[in-house]
C-alpha cells in the first residue's frame, strides 16, 4: 500500500446540516440534546489527541475504532465533514495507510473539529 493516498473532500460537503440536528433535537428533547451536544464535544476533543497516539504508535485497530465511533456520533448530529474525515481515517487504518496520510486527516479532523464546533455553539 502507498504511503501517500490523495484524497480530498468535495468542496460542497457540509459541514454542519441543521436539519439532521433539528430532527435528533425533536427526537429526543431541547434539554436532552444540549446534554448531548456537550458530550459530542467532549467526544471530539478527547479523540482528537487519541487519534494522533493511535498513529505514533501504529495501532492501527485501536485507530479504526476510535475513528468509527466519531463517525457515527458526528453524522448522528449533522457534522456531515468532521463525519467523512473520520471515515477516512477509519478506512485508512484498516487497510494499513501510511503514517503521512493519516497524519494529513488527523490534521483535517482538528480544523474542522473547529468549525464543527463553531456551528453546534450557533444551534442553541
Amino acid at each position: 500500500m502507498p504511503d501517500e493516498l490523495s484524497v480530498e473532500l468535495p468542496v460542497e460537503l457540509l459541514v454542519f446540516d441543521r436539519q439532521i440536528f433539528e430532527c435528533l433535537v425533536a427526537d429526543v428533547g431541547a434539554e436532552a440534546a444540549k446534554t448531548l451536544v456537550k458530550s459530542l464535544k467532549a467526544e471530539i476533543k478527547a479523540a482528537d489527541g487519541k487519534m494522533r497516539s493511535f498513529i505514533l504508535r501504529r495501532d492501527m485497530k485501536s485507530l479504526e475504532t476510535l475513528a468509527h465511533g466519531v463517525k457515527s456520533a458526528a453524522r448522528s448530529f449533522g457534522a456531515i465533514r468532521l463525519g467523512s474525515i473520520c471515515a477516512l481515517i477509519e478506512n485508512g487504518a484498516k487497510v494499513g495507510q501510511g503514517k503521512n496520510f493519516l497524519e494529513d486527516q488527523a490534521r483535517l479532523y482538528t480544523a474542522v473539529s473547529a468549525d464543527t464546533f463553531k456551528a453546534l455553539d450557533g444551534c442553541r
